[in-house]
């Protein structure tokens, strides 16, 4: 199903890592999978074969990707440009058709396309994994990339401000963002309606566990000697934990 929207974000972690007791193997220049007693589940015939996610693995072959099943079966041919992890049973794929028309989108763990949106010539198109059941997307023009966020049906829920310059995928509802405007970026926390429900107020800012996230801000100090400076210095960073209300519920380094 094609979408007619436009937007985008980076495509995919290459991790070169095994689970399920599978381990590596090379002959000549191509890659296999062994299980724990040695027996051959994937005959050595990849360039490379990646970290398993929801019982697939990607593979890669001459610069295309695909993607196997635990039995080493190819699932998902290897005809992709790029290709993602199997994240909630989507898959972000990046593909140039045969009539020259350059795609980016989503397929099924199967294999089949969900949806895709086609990448015009001054634009190039991007897509993370969904997360929390919803994915980041976006669109570079130029120097500029502009974010917005997606359904798994490929419905655009709501565009990111334009001052925000990344964005990190959801998690327990919330996105972290770093904002610019004309100064210092700053990290806050959208949530899944768009808004911004903790202000930028932090340096850093990391994604939400268990009901809490690692941030850091910069501030004033008793002036101390700085061994990276090589210099007296009145400021530090200081890292906190914060709940999902943005209040402070634990400072991390106390010295």
């Amino acid at each position: 199903m094609k979408k007619t929207i436009l937007f985008a974000i980076c495509l995919l972690t290459l991790n070169s890592a095994y689970s399920q007791n599978l381990s590596e193997f090379k002959l000549g220049e191509k890659t296999g999978l062994k299980n724990q007693s040695g027996k051959i589940i994937v005959p050595a015939k990849y360039d490379s074969i990646y970290e398993f996610s929801e019982e697939l693995a990607k593979v890669k072959n001459d610069g295309k990707y695909g993607a196997i099943d635990k039995s080493g079966k190819e699932i998902i041919p290897l005809i992709f440009d790029q290709l993602g992890n199997c994240s909630e049973g989507l898959i972000a794929y990046k593909k140039v058709t045969a009539s020259g028309t350059k795609q980016t989108g989503y397929l099924d763990s199967k294999g089949n396309v969900a949806f895709y949106y086609e990448e015009p010539e001054d634009a190039i198109i991007r897509c993370y994994d969904f997360s929390d059941g919803v994915a980041i997307v976006g669109v570079l023009i130029g120097w500029q990339e502009y974010y917005g966020c997606i359904d798994k049906k490929g419905n655009k829920l709501f565009d990111f401000d334009e001052t925000v310059t990344s964005v990190t995928p959801f998690s327990e509802g919330f996105a972290a963002v770093t904002c610019y405007n004309d100064g210092d970026p700053q990290c806050g926390y959208v949530n899944k309606k768009g808004f911004l429900a903790i202000p930028a107020k932090w340096k850093k800012a990391d994604s939400f566990k268990n009901g809490r996230a690692k941030v850091v801000r910069n501030e004033k100090v008793p002036r101390y000697y700085n061994e990276e400076y090589d210099d007296y210095v009145d400021d530090k960073d200081i890292s906190y934990y914060i709940d999902t209300s943005g209040n402070i519920i634990e400072r991390i380094d106390q010295q």
